[in-house]
């Protein structure tokens, strides 16, 4: 395991990991990204994941670097013009994207 802490940063191929608190398994070739609460309680440093020209905002998440699978847990994104939110994503290895409680807005 290996744990990042701070303004943890992550190059892999054409991804890119940003956030407060990054963890990787060897083990399962797995890395979870999380935000970390401040004194006051609030989180920061949340997680942005991005690969090639789309970037993901997260509260967590989880990608497998072999299978190419994700999960992201609070996900807001921006679609063109508007805004996409879900409580939860799964993605697959075809980079097909599964969401759980969706809502597309102008609004982020």
């Amino acid at each position: 395991m290996v744990h990042l802490y701070g303004k943890a940063h992550v190059d892999y191929d054409d991804i890119t990991l940003d956030a407060a608190y990054i963890q990787f398994n060897w083990d399962d070739n797995t890395v979870s990204a999380f935000g970390i609460k401040d004194s006051a309680g609030k989180l920061t440093g949340l997680p942005r994941f991005t690969q090639g020209d789309e970037s993901y905002d997260a509260k967590e998440l989880s990608f497998n670097f072999k299978t190419r699978k994700g999960r992201i847990r609070e996900l807001v994104t921006q679609q063109d013009e508007g805004y996409l939110h879900s409580d939860l994503i799964k993605r697959s290895k075809d980079e097909t994207y599964f969401g759980l409680h969706n809502k597309f807005t102008t609004c982020n």
